[in-house]
């Protein structure tokens, strides 16, 4: 079992050199804050999902969830755009809502592609009031989305949330 912890720490330090020596390539906003690209070793969630294209150029997300603290921490949101091109340039967004001051976890996220819009959908609960949220980011355009939230009961199909 140490053996295995080893590795996947091993395994995320290699992603995260991989990460920063990519950072030539970033195409970097001025709205976006340059710390976001730093990821921490706490990343719980990392899967690419969906498909873009713009013009020329086409490529797919990247989702990663990066946990905050200890194993109840708070879970962060990030959207990478991976352009399957020469440049190989990416753009990657902090969901401003999920990373705000207040500590939310959240469960795995699902992709949907309807009427040519790439859906983000997940559930969180608020730690500190335990109310739970249904989320929807409407990945709008290269580094752009847009965030829409509605309180629920429970979720429908309730989901564990990542560890």
């Amino acid at each position: 079992m140490n053996k295995i912890i080893i590795c996947l720490k091993k395994c995320r330090v290699m992603y995260l050199i991989g990460l920063l020596l990519m950072g030539l390539n970033f195409e970097v906003s001025a709205q976006v804050p340059a710390e976001i690209y730093k990821l921490s070793e706490q990343i719980v969630y990392l899967k690419k999902v969906g498909h873009w294209q713009k013009g020329s150029l086409n490529g797919g997300f990247q989702l990663i969830v990066e946990r905050q603290g200890d194993m109840r921490g708070s879970h962060h949101l990030y959207v990478r755009w991976v352009c399957h091109c020469i440049q190989t340039k990416i753009s990657i967004i902090s969901i401003l809502e999920q990373n705000s001051d207040e500590s939310y976890v959240m469960t795995q996220p699902w992709y949907e592609f309807k009427q040519g819009v790439s859906l983000l959908n997940y559930y969180r609960r608020n730690i500190q009031t335990d109310l739970w949220q249904q989320v929807q980011i409407q990945l709008t355009d290269i580094g752009e989305y847009k965030f829409v939230m509605r309180t629920v009961n429970y979720p429908e199909d309730p989901i564990l949330p990542i560890r």
